[in-house]
């Protein structure tokens, strides 16, 4: 069994596959734990179908345009935080699927998710305490509504300075109340680069992975920990 999962979420328009070569190169350097790429349940918000057609998806599918609120944010800004609050509870519900199928605790899950799935990743994660958050790329914007208090979960977040789905300087102020968890934490900004998962996005995330884990008992003894509870 692994002695730890990374759940890794795709961005808009995406689907498992995206982070699959992230996920292998980091499953290299981390043999003994296990990684998840997870597809959203919904197709793309806007209809598109990739050329291969493959699945195309939208992790919160908004049911009205910006536009329909016209001059009512207030509006526009509740529904964005009903829909991706009932987006991430489903998330969670297939978190704690696959942790029990491993036997792990929540104290044994970091979440990755790059773009849209970056959203997913630190909302999800942050509520629910884990071990860690990996957001690459987003959320885009970071929804300060949707970043509970939590003094437990680790938070590493990347993004490029030329990044033009979301300034970094919004990413630093809405994660800036979060406490160093770890020698990687913090909102790493990347020079040069756009709206993508880089080498650099991928050697930061795995100082973070490692460095989370690090943090953590070794399986065996949390598991001697946990039998001896029961008993």
């Amino acid at each position: 069994r692994p002695t730890a999962l990374v759940a890794m979420f795709h961005g808009l328009g995406g689907n498992e596959n995206e982070l699959r070569p992230t996920a292998e190169r980091w499953l290299a350097a981390l043999p003994s734990v296990g990684f998840l790429l997870l597809r959203s349940p919904y197709r793309d918000y806007h209809g598109r179908e990739l050329k291969s057609g493959a699945w195309s998806g939208d992790w919160y599918p908004f049911p009205h345009l910006r536009s329909a609120f016209g001059a009512d944010e207030d509006g526009y800004s509740r529904m964005v935080t009903q829909v991706v609050s009932e987006s991430c509870e489903h998330v969670n519900g297939e978190l704690d699927k696959h942790l029990a199928s491993l036997c792990l605790g929540n104290d044994q899950l970091i979440l990755a998710g790059f773009s849209q799935g970056a959203a997913i990743s630190a909302y999800t994660g942050l509520r629910r305490r884990c071990l860690g958050v990996l957001p690459m790329g987003g959320p885009c914007p970071p929804r300060l509504a949707l970043l509970p208090d939590n003094d437990v979960t680790a938070v590493c977040v990347v993004v490029g300075d030329a990044d033009h789905c979301v300034q970094y300087e919004e990413l630093k102020a809405g994660f800036a109340k979060y406490p160093v968890r770890c020698k990687a934490s913090g909102v790493h900004v990347i020079p040069n680069q756009g709206h993508i998962v880089s080498e650099a996005s991928e050697a930061i995330g795995l100082a973070f992975l490692r460095s989370c884990l690090a943090s953590k008992p070794s399986y065996e003894r949390r598991g001697e920990r946990s039998s001896h509870h029961r008993s």
